[in-house]
Protein backbone atom coordinates (compact mmCIF):
# COMPACT_ATOMS: atom_id res chain seq x y z
CA UNK A 1 0.00 0.00 0.00
CA UNK A 2 1.33 3.81 -0.93
CA UNK A 3 1.34 5.60 2.59
CA UNK A 4 1.34 9.02 0.53
CA UNK A 5 -2.03 8.32 -1.23
CA UNK A 6 -3.33 6.81 2.01
CA UNK A 7 -2.99 10.08 4.03
CA UNK A 8 -4.35 12.11 1.61
CA UNK A 9 -7.49 9.91 0.75
CA UNK A 10 -7.83 9.88 4.58
CA UNK A 11 -7.83 12.99 5.32
CA UNK A 12 -10.25 13.76 2.22
CA UNK A 13 -12.64 11.33 3.56
CA UNK A 14 -12.23 12.59 7.34
CA UNK A 15 -13.20 16.31 6.57
CA UNK A 16 -14.86 16.22 3.16
CA UNK A 17 -15.36 20.09 2.53
CA UNK A 18 -15.03 21.12 6.16
CA UNK A 19 -11.82 23.41 6.98
CA UNK A 20 -9.29 21.44 9.18
CA UNK A 21 -6.39 22.30 11.55
CA UNK A 22 -3.11 20.53 11.20
CA UNK A 23 -3.67 19.53 14.85
CA UNK A 24 -7.07 17.63 13.77
CA UNK A 25 -5.19 16.41 10.73
CA UNK A 26 -2.54 14.78 13.03
CA UNK A 27 -5.44 13.08 15.13
CA UNK A 28 -6.62 11.09 12.32
CA UNK A 29 -3.98 8.96 12.01
CA UNK A 30 -2.25 6.34 14.43
CA UNK A 31 1.12 8.13 15.64
CA UNK A 32 2.90 4.65 15.72
CA UNK A 33 2.00 4.47 11.82
CA UNK A 34 1.69 7.61 10.53
CA UNK A 35 4.41 10.37 11.80
CA UNK A 36 3.13 14.18 11.62
CA UNK A 37 5.46 14.94 8.96
CA UNK A 38 3.96 12.85 6.59
CA UNK A 39 1.04 14.02 7.11
CA UNK A 40 2.22 17.15 6.82
CA UNK A 41 4.08 17.11 3.50
CA UNK A 42 1.04 15.39 2.09
CA UNK A 43 -0.85 18.51 2.77
CA UNK A 44 1.55 20.53 1.50
CA UNK A 45 2.20 18.88 -1.73
CA UNK A 46 -1.30 18.37 -2.19
CA UNK A 47 -2.22 22.27 -2.00
CA UNK A 48 -3.87 23.70 -5.17
CA UNK A 49 -4.78 20.17 -5.76
CA UNK A 50 -6.62 18.49 -2.78
CA UNK A 51 -6.48 21.02 -0.72
CA UNK A 52 -6.75 24.59 -0.54
CA UNK A 53 -5.23 27.26 2.53
CA UNK A 54 -7.81 28.57 4.46
CA UNK A 55 -5.38 30.61 6.62
CA UNK A 56 -1.90 30.29 8.23
CA UNK A 57 -2.24 26.23 9.57
CA UNK A 58 -5.79 25.68 8.12
CA UNK A 59 -7.17 24.47 5.19
CA UNK A 60 -9.97 22.99 3.15
CA UNK A 61 -10.08 19.78 1.29
CA UNK A 62 -10.90 20.48 -2.78
CA UNK A 63 -11.49 18.31 -5.36
CA UNK A 64 -13.16 20.88 -7.74
CA UNK A 65 -9.93 20.03 -10.26
CA UNK A 66 -10.64 16.47 -9.82
CA UNK A 67 -11.56 14.32 -12.71
CA UNK A 68 -10.23 11.10 -12.69
CA UNK A 69 -10.56 8.45 -9.14
CA UNK A 70 -8.86 5.23 -9.85
CA UNK A 71 -9.58 2.75 -7.36
CA UNK A 72 -7.24 -0.44 -6.99
CA UNK A 73 -9.89 -2.95 -6.11
CA UNK A 74 -12.24 -5.69 -7.71
CA UNK A 75 -14.29 -4.36 -10.54
CA UNK A 76 -16.91 -6.48 -9.73
CA UNK A 77 -17.85 -4.95 -6.36
CA UNK A 78 -19.59 -1.91 -7.08
CA UNK A 79 -20.89 -1.42 -3.21
CA UNK A 80 -18.68 1.91 -2.71
CA UNK A 81 -21.19 3.20 -5.68
CA UNK A 82 -24.71 4.81 -4.80
CA UNK A 83 -27.74 4.05 -6.39
CA UNK A 84 -28.43 5.53 -10.12
CA UNK A 85 -25.05 7.59 -10.01
CA UNK A 86 -23.21 6.39 -13.00
CA UNK A 87 -23.86 8.35 -16.46
CA UNK A 88 -22.72 5.55 -18.24
CA UNK A 89 -20.67 2.29 -18.04
CA UNK A 90 -17.72 1.72 -20.58
CA UNK A 91 -15.69 -2.21 -20.08
CA UNK A 92 -13.77 -4.62 -20.96
CA UNK A 93 -14.26 -7.34 -18.52
CA UNK A 94 -11.29 -10.18 -18.29
CA UNK A 95 -12.55 -12.39 -21.03
CA UNK A 96 -11.98 -16.75 -20.36
CA UNK A 97 -11.65 -18.37 -23.90
CA UNK A 98 -8.58 -20.97 -23.05
CA UNK A 99 -9.31 -22.40 -26.66
CA UNK A 100 -8.34 -18.98 -28.60
CA UNK A 101 -6.20 -17.65 -26.51
CA UNK A 102 -3.47 -19.94 -26.71
CA UNK A 103 -1.95 -21.36 -30.21
CA UNK A 104 1.00 -23.60 -30.49
CA UNK A 105 3.47 -22.23 -27.73
CA UNK A 106 1.88 -19.07 -27.85
CA UNK A 107 -0.21 -17.33 -25.43
CA UNK A 108 -2.28 -14.30 -27.24
CA UNK A 109 -4.41 -13.18 -23.74
CA UNK A 110 -3.78 -14.67 -20.55
CA UNK A 111 -4.78 -12.15 -17.74
CA UNK A 112 -4.20 -15.08 -14.92
CA UNK A 113 -6.36 -16.93 -13.02
CA UNK A 114 -7.03 -14.13 -10.44
CA UNK A 115 -8.31 -11.80 -13.24
CA UNK A 116 -10.53 -13.85 -15.71
CA UNK A 117 -14.11 -14.97 -14.71
CA UNK A 118 -17.57 -15.18 -16.35
CA UNK A 119 -20.32 -12.92 -16.03
CA UNK A 120 -22.99 -13.99 -13.73
CA UNK A 121 -26.52 -12.22 -13.51
CA UNK A 122 -25.24 -10.74 -10.31
CA UNK A 123 -22.51 -8.64 -12.17
CA UNK A 124 -25.59 -7.18 -14.62
CA UNK A 125 -27.52 -6.86 -11.72
CA UNK A 126 -25.02 -4.62 -9.92
CA UNK A 127 -24.11 -2.79 -13.15
CA UNK A 128 -28.22 -1.94 -13.75
CA UNK A 129 -28.40 -0.76 -9.52
CA UNK A 130 -25.35 1.73 -9.82
CA UNK A 131 -26.31 3.04 -13.42
CA UNK A 132 -28.83 6.15 -14.30
CA UNK A 133 -32.19 5.43 -15.62
CA UNK A 134 -32.02 5.71 -19.31
CA UNK A 135 -27.90 5.85 -19.28
CA UNK A 136 -25.92 3.36 -21.50
CA UNK A 137 -23.77 0.24 -20.37
CA UNK A 138 -21.37 -0.67 -23.55
CA UNK A 139 -19.19 -4.16 -23.18
CA UNK A 140 -16.81 -4.69 -25.19
CA UNK A 141 -17.14 -8.55 -26.41
CA UNK A 142 -14.84 -10.47 -28.68
CA UNK A 143 -16.04 -11.73 -32.50
CA UNK A 144 -18.10 -14.86 -32.13
CA UNK A 145 -16.52 -18.10 -33.27
CA UNK A 146 -16.87 -21.94 -32.56
CA UNK A 147 -15.19 -21.58 -29.01
CA UNK A 148 -17.29 -18.28 -27.59
CA UNK A 149 -20.58 -18.40 -29.06
CA UNK A 150 -22.64 -20.11 -26.14
CA UNK A 151 -20.99 -17.64 -23.28
CA UNK A 152 -21.45 -15.05 -25.65
CA UNK A 153 -25.09 -15.99 -26.06
CA UNK A 154 -25.35 -16.39 -22.50
CA UNK A 155 -24.52 -12.58 -21.68
CA UNK A 156 -27.03 -11.00 -23.65
CA UNK A 157 -29.35 -13.72 -21.85
CA UNK A 158 -28.41 -12.07 -18.49
CA UNK A 159 -27.85 -8.79 -19.31
CA UNK A 160 -31.49 -8.50 -20.93
CA UNK A 161 -33.45 -9.25 -17.69
CA UNK A 162 -31.71 -5.96 -16.59
CA UNK A 163 -31.23 -3.63 -19.62
CA UNK A 164 -32.59 -3.16 -22.54
CA UNK A 165 -31.12 -3.96 -25.69
CA UNK A 166 -29.68 -1.12 -28.04
CA UNK A 167 -27.72 -2.02 -30.36
CA UNK A 168 -25.16 -4.38 -31.37
CA UNK A 169 -21.62 -2.87 -33.02
CA UNK A 170 -18.60 -4.03 -34.12
CA UNK A 171 -15.18 -2.16 -33.80
CA UNK A 172 -12.34 -2.03 -35.90
CA UNK A 173 -8.40 -1.52 -34.70
CA UNK A 174 -6.74 -1.53 -37.96
CA UNK A 175 -3.10 -1.28 -36.51
CA UNK A 176 -3.62 -4.35 -34.71
CA UNK A 177 -3.79 -7.94 -35.43
CA UNK A 178 -4.77 -11.06 -33.35
CA UNK A 179 -4.46 -14.96 -34.66
CA UNK A 180 -7.14 -16.65 -32.37
CA UNK A 181 -7.97 -19.77 -34.76
CA UNK A 182 -10.40 -19.26 -37.69
CA UNK A 183 -9.99 -15.37 -38.11
CA UNK A 184 -7.22 -12.53 -37.74
CA UNK A 185 -9.28 -10.89 -35.20
CA UNK A 186 -8.27 -6.83 -35.17
CA UNK A 187 -11.65 -6.32 -33.07
CA UNK A 188 -14.67 -7.20 -31.59
CA UNK A 189 -18.15 -6.36 -30.61
CA UNK A 190 -20.07 -3.97 -28.62
CA UNK A 191 -22.59 -4.72 -27.26
CA UNK A 192 -24.63 -1.68 -25.88
CA UNK A 193 -27.84 -1.61 -23.39
CA UNK A 194 -29.79 1.05 -22.02
CA UNK A 195 -31.42 1.12 -18.31
CA UNK A 196 -34.40 1.10 -19.24
CA UNK A 197 -36.01 2.97 -22.22
CA UNK A 198 -32.72 5.44 -23.75
CA UNK A 199 -32.21 8.92 -22.39
CA UNK A 200 -33.08 11.96 -24.70
CA UNK A 201 -29.24 12.82 -26.46
CA UNK A 202 -29.82 13.19 -30.12
CA UNK A 203 -31.09 16.13 -31.46
CA UNK A 204 -34.63 16.54 -32.79
CA UNK A 205 -33.85 18.40 -36.12
CA UNK A 206 -37.47 18.89 -37.29
CA UNK A 207 -38.69 20.32 -33.92
CA UNK A 208 -35.97 22.16 -33.64
CA UNK A 209 -36.27 23.87 -37.20
CA UNK A 210 -39.88 24.21 -36.29
CA UNK A 211 -39.00 26.43 -32.97
CA UNK A 212 -36.48 28.03 -34.05
CA UNK A 213 -33.64 26.45 -32.04
CA UNK A 214 -30.79 24.78 -32.91
CA UNK A 215 -30.84 21.64 -29.95
CA UNK A 216 -33.40 22.53 -28.09
CA UNK A 217 -35.46 19.34 -29.10
CA UNK A 218 -34.22 15.87 -28.16
CA UNK A 219 -34.90 12.56 -29.40
CA UNK A 220 -34.80 9.41 -26.76
CA UNK A 221 -31.64 7.83 -27.69
CA UNK A 222 -28.03 8.43 -28.57
CA UNK A 223 -26.36 11.50 -30.47
CA UNK A 224 -26.90 10.55 -33.40
CA UNK A 225 -27.42 7.58 -35.61
CA UNK A 226 -24.42 4.74 -34.50
CA UNK A 227 -22.46 3.65 -36.94
CA UNK A 228 -22.31 0.06 -38.47
CA UNK A 229 -18.39 -0.20 -36.99
CA UNK A 230 -16.62 1.94 -35.03
CA UNK A 231 -12.80 2.41 -35.65
CA UNK A 232 -9.84 3.34 -33.71
CA UNK A 233 -5.99 2.73 -33.68
CA UNK A 234 -4.32 1.50 -30.56
CA UNK A 235 -0.60 2.10 -29.52
CA UNK A 236 2.20 -0.08 -30.79
CA UNK A 237 3.01 -3.36 -29.21
CA UNK A 238 6.30 -1.33 -27.54
CA UNK A 239 3.98 0.85 -25.70
CA UNK A 240 1.27 -1.11 -25.09
CA UNK A 241 0.49 -0.93 -20.67
CA UNK A 242 -2.60 -3.64 -20.69
CA UNK A 243 -2.65 -6.87 -22.78
CA UNK A 244 -5.71 -6.02 -24.42
CA UNK A 245 -5.65 -2.45 -24.23
CA UNK A 246 -8.36 -0.69 -26.33
CA UNK A 247 -8.53 2.47 -28.69
CA UNK A 248 -8.55 6.21 -26.90
CA UNK A 249 -10.03 7.31 -30.28
CA UNK A 250 -12.52 4.70 -30.73
CA UNK A 251 -13.83 5.44 -26.88
CA UNK A 252 -14.28 9.24 -27.46
CA UNK A 253 -16.58 8.22 -30.09
CA UNK A 254 -18.72 6.21 -27.75
CA UNK A 255 -18.58 9.09 -25.38
CA UNK A 256 -19.56 11.47 -28.28
CA UNK A 257 -22.42 9.16 -28.91
CA UNK A 258 -24.01 7.98 -25.23
CA UNK A 259 -22.46 11.12 -22.99
CA UNK A 260 -22.32 14.42 -21.87
CA UNK A 261 -19.67 16.54 -21.28
CA UNK A 262 -19.27 17.09 -17.44
CA UNK A 263 -21.10 13.30 -17.06
CA UNK A 264 -19.47 10.51 -14.62
CA UNK A 265 -18.25 7.26 -16.61
CA UNK A 266 -17.19 3.72 -15.04
CA UNK A 267 -15.09 1.54 -16.38
CA UNK A 268 -15.11 -1.57 -13.81
CA UNK A 269 -12.19 -3.41 -15.16
CA UNK A 270 -9.55 -0.17 -16.04
CA UNK A 271 -6.52 -2.10 -17.99
CA UNK A 272 -4.94 0.70 -19.49
CA UNK A 273 -7.17 3.17 -18.68
CA UNK A 274 -7.83 4.19 -22.08
CA UNK A 275 -11.87 4.96 -20.84
CA UNK A 276 -9.96 7.55 -18.50
CA UNK A 277 -8.05 8.50 -20.84
CA UNK A 278 -10.65 9.03 -23.67
CA UNK A 279 -12.67 10.75 -20.68
CA UNK A 280 -10.25 13.43 -19.79
CA UNK A 281 -9.81 14.40 -23.64
CA UNK A 282 -13.36 14.99 -23.59
CA UNK A 283 -14.51 16.78 -20.31
CA UNK A 284 -15.97 13.43 -18.68
CA UNK A 285 -15.70 12.11 -15.17
CA UNK A 286 -14.21 8.99 -15.10
CA UNK A 287 -13.88 6.39 -12.35
CA UNK A 288 -11.72 3.66 -13.11
CA UNK A 289 -11.61 0.18 -11.14
CA UNK A 290 -8.61 -2.09 -11.12
CA UNK A 291 -7.61 -5.67 -9.40
CA UNK A 292 -3.96 -5.76 -11.21
CA UNK A 293 -1.52 -3.84 -9.22
CA UNK A 294 1.27 -3.63 -11.47
CA UNK A 295 -1.86 -2.46 -14.15
CA UNK A 296 -3.24 -0.17 -11.88
CA UNK A 297 0.12 1.62 -11.31
CA UNK A 298 0.80 1.95 -14.59
CA UNK A 299 -2.70 3.25 -15.70
CA UNK A 300 -2.54 5.99 -12.68
CA UNK A 301 1.02 6.91 -14.02
CA UNK A 302 -0.48 7.45 -17.40
CA UNK A 303 -3.38 9.81 -16.59
CA UNK A 304 -0.75 11.50 -14.19
CA UNK A 305 1.36 12.01 -17.38
CA UNK A 306 -1.82 13.08 -19.51
CA UNK A 307 -2.42 15.82 -16.58
CA UNK A 308 -5.57 14.85 -15.21
CA UNK A 309 -5.84 15.60 -11.53
CA UNK A 310 -6.63 12.05 -10.10
CA UNK A 311 -7.49 10.61 -6.98
CA UNK A 312 -6.24 7.67 -6.56
CA UNK A 313 -6.98 4.94 -3.76
CA UNK A 314 -5.38 1.96 -2.90
CA UNK A 315 -6.23 -1.40 -1.52
CA UNK A 316 -8.35 -1.83 1.81
CA UNK A 317 -9.07 2.11 1.55
CA UNK A 318 -11.50 1.38 -1.19
CA UNK A 319 -14.17 1.50 1.87
CA UNK A 320 -13.24 5.04 2.63
CA UNK A 321 -14.63 5.97 -0.55
CA UNK A 322 -18.65 4.75 0.03
CA UNK A 323 -20.64 7.47 -2.10
CA UNK A 324 -20.49 8.87 -5.52
CA UNK A 325 -23.34 10.55 -6.22
CA UNK A 326 -25.04 12.63 -8.84
CA UNK A 327 -27.13 15.32 -8.73
CA UNK A 328 -28.50 16.65 -12.58
CA UNK A 329 -30.43 18.83 -10.89
CA UNK A 330 -28.29 21.60 -9.19
CA UNK A 331 -24.88 22.57 -10.79
CA UNK A 332 -22.39 20.76 -7.94
CA UNK A 333 -18.85 20.96 -7.56
CA UNK A 334 -16.99 17.58 -8.56
CA UNK A 335 -16.30 17.25 -4.67
CA UNK A 336 -20.53 17.27 -3.95
CA UNK A 337 -20.54 14.60 -6.75
CA UNK A 338 -18.58 12.40 -4.69
CA UNK A 339 -20.10 13.28 -1.10
CA UNK A 340 -23.24 14.71 -1.34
Amino acid sequence: MNKRETIAVKLLTAFRAEAFSLSQAYEVFDKSEITRESVRARIYENVGKLFEKVSRGVYTATLDGLNCVLIHGNGRDLSMLEDNSIDCIITDHPWIDVKAHTGGNRTFADYGDELAFKYTEDDFKEKCRVLAPGAFLVEFLPCETESNWKDLWHIKQMAMKHFNYYAMANYYEPNKIRNTGRQSKSGGQLLILTKGKARSLRPDAKKNKANGVESGNFMSGANGMLPVYFEGKTPPKSELIHTSEKSVELITQLLHFLTKEGEVVLDQFGGSNAVSAACHETGRFSIAIEKSYEAFIAGKKRMIEAGATVLAVFGEETQDMTMFTRQIESQMSIWEYLYA
